[in-house]
């Protein structure tokens, strides 16, 4: 699946946030909400629902909400995938609309803050980072909520990620993270499973990366995405990135 520029000139904007969507009617709305009020109207900034065709008429709720709405900004649209499924290929539907210089990727059930948007932003515009990362591994995180059998496979995923592929992230399978639009324009992604940001940090091998620490709440409403099929689906990523990163040294 490769990554072309989409749009003019014309229609940039400096942030994108993508919000992947299935069966989140529970969320959505609040989610929406609380990014209009988190984001400075100082900033052009938009925000993409892409939605796997929810049965629970997540993405109606989005239509109707767009038309009823009376703020300008952030500006909201939404991409409606009829016949295609899966959490990383929708993100990078996102990145193809996308108008933003930046990108946020992150979910809309709440257990990435919004408010932490600004914090990387900071950082990025600041201090020059490529990539920053909301990280739930890092000094001053944490995660509330979380079966323990669930901190037991993301430590490991980290693990594997940390030296099988040689990455000095320490949390490279997050689903919260800012980066720049031209790190991964005319990029090819597998988009295997939901840990797209493990097959960005290796294909954007040099970039310039900061982690800042997230409390991460397990979600209120709706039901958790995480299963032995994502389990089994990292693996499988991270065996071809492997294999990618040894054809590319």
């Amino acid at each position: 699946m490769n990554l072309s520029q989409n749009g003019s000139a014309k229609n940039k904007k400096q942030l994108s946030i993508i919000l992947a969507t299935f069966n989140e009617s529970p969320n959505i709305l609040k989610m929406l909400e609380s990014l209009t009020n988190v984001l400075p109207s100082s900033i052009d900034s938009e925000i993409i629902v892409v939605d796997d065709n929810s049965p629970d008429g997540t993405g109606t709720i989005v239509e109707n909400y767009i038309k009823t709405r009376t703020n300008e900004s952030p500006f909201i649209k939404i991409i409606h995938r009829i016949d295609e499924r899966g959490l990383s290929s929708a993100i990078i539907e996102g990145f193809r609309f996308a108008a933003g210089e930046m990108i946020v990727v992150m979910d809309t059930d709440f257990t990435h803050t919004p408010e932490k948007i600004l914090e990387m932003l900071y950082e990025m515009q600041n201090n020059q980072y490529d990539i920053v990362v909301g990280s739930r591994f890092v000094k001053g995180s944490k995660t509330i909520g979380w079966p323990f059998s669930r901190r037991l496979m993301s430590a490991f995923a980290t693990k594997i990620a940390e030296h099988g592929l040689g990455l000095n992230v320490k949390d490279s399978t997050s689903g919260f993270f800012l980066i720049k639009k031209n790190l991964i324009e005319n990029k090819k992604f597998n988009a295997i499973g939901s840990k797209l940001l493990l097959e960005i940090l290796v294909k954007t091998h040099g970039a310039k990366i900061k982690e800042i620490p997230y409390t991460c709440i397990n979600r209120e409403f709706g039901s958790s995405k995480f299963s032995t099929s994502i389990i089994l689906d990292y693996f499988k990523l991270v065996k071809r990135l492997y294999k990618y990163k040894k054809s590319h040294q």
